[in-house]
């Protein structure tokens, strides 16, 4: 018999095909929401996109700026 109890410690493995919709803010107004729906797949692909060209944005941006290389 298992010392601790089993029934919380798993969580159920989310459906990645499960349509989820969310309501983003129209770019350019402060009032204005749109309802974007898609698959937990698409969200989890499009954040990892927007997290991969902010990354990159901000290597570049380093590797352009003279100072980091010469202490300014």
């Amino acid at each position: 018999m298992p010392a601790f109890a089993e029934s919380g410690s798993v969580k159920p493995t989310k459906d990645p095909n499960q349509v989820v919709c969310e309501k983003q803010e129209v770019l350019g107004s402060r009032l204005a929401v749109r309802r974007v729906c898609m698959t937990r797949a698409q969200w989890a692909e499009q954040r990892r996109a927007e997290r991969d060209l902010v990354q990159n944005s901000q290597l570049n941006a380093r590797q352009k700026n003279p100072c980091n290389r010469t202490g300014c």
